[in-house]
């Protein structure tokens, strides 16, 4: 299951149309959706840190590991969003 980046709710799952959609999602104001890679803290897009490109993202994070590591419990890392034709495959 997929989760909105926006609220961490259930919006990617929703039909389009659906009235639960938060208003980010929806308009996907700020192109979340759309960016391919995220850093992750303890495996959640908590502080909404994501990047067009695996460079950018490993950049930032060598260039702030130790502020970013203050900000979790165990686990810095960059992950990557699921295209939806690699979706479609599993």
């Amino acid at each position: 299951m997929e989760i909105c980046d926006y609220c961490g709710g259930n919006c990617p799952n929703e039909p389009e149309n659906s009235e639960h959609l938060c208003d980010g999602f929806a308009g996907d104001i700020d192109g979340l959706m759309e960016k391919r890679f995220w850093i992750g803290f303890d495996g959640f897009d908590s502080h909404k840190l994501h990047f067009e490109t695996r460079e950018e993202a490993e950049q930032h994070l060598g260039d702030n590991w130790d502020n970013l590591l203050r900000c979790c419990e165990h686990h810095v890392a960059v992950y990557e969003n699921k295209s939806e034709e690699t979706k479609e495959a599993h």
